[in-house]
């Protein structure tokens, strides 16, 4: 009988410690809202994550356009470092970093209207593809350098 009782007291601080931490402990996905909330920007889910170095690149729907934000790990904290702006999905377009926005490396994304499209080259390097849903891709590529309109090729 003592047995038990220690036993079901067990089970029971266990439940009690399990529901607490389960309160206090945010997903990756939540931090990263967080983070958006607190900085004024609307943001329900994201479609892509990308990690470069201590940066996290977000890529998310904004009322049927592509926005794209980065996220530092500072000192173990999430902050907002930058943002690109936004592409209209179905009109497409390119947005590229530039020295001013602070960031550690170059980076363009492209959103192509036209659904055949098989991949996009930036300034002569292969893009890495995030498939929105089936008629809707984005490509971005790290580069050397910021690109020009004229750097991209399908």
């Amino acid at each position: 009988m003592k047995k038990l009782s220690v036993i079901l007291l067990l089970m029971v601080q266990l439940t009690l410690i399990s529901a607490c931490s389960q309160n206090e402990t945010l997903t990756f996905e939540e931090q990263i809202k967080e983070v958006m909330v607190k900085n004024n920007y609307e943001f329900d889910s994201a479609w892509h994550f990308e990690i470069k170095g201590n940066i996290i690149i977000i890529f998310y729907d904004n009322k049927g356009r592509l926005d794209i934000y980065f996220i530092e790990n500072s000192n173990g904290k999430w902050e907002l470092k930058t943002g690109m702006g936004a592409l209209d999905l179905e009109q497409g377009g390119y947005l590229t970093t530039f020295k001013e926005m602070g960031l550690p490396f170059n980076f363009t994304v492209v959103v192509h209207p036209e659904e055949n499209v098989k991949g996009i080259s930036v300034l002569g390097e292969s893009t890495k593809l995030v498939q929105i849903s089936p008629e809707k891709k984005v490509w971005f590529a790290f580069t050397n350098k910021p690109a020009n309109g004229y750097e991209i090729e399908k």
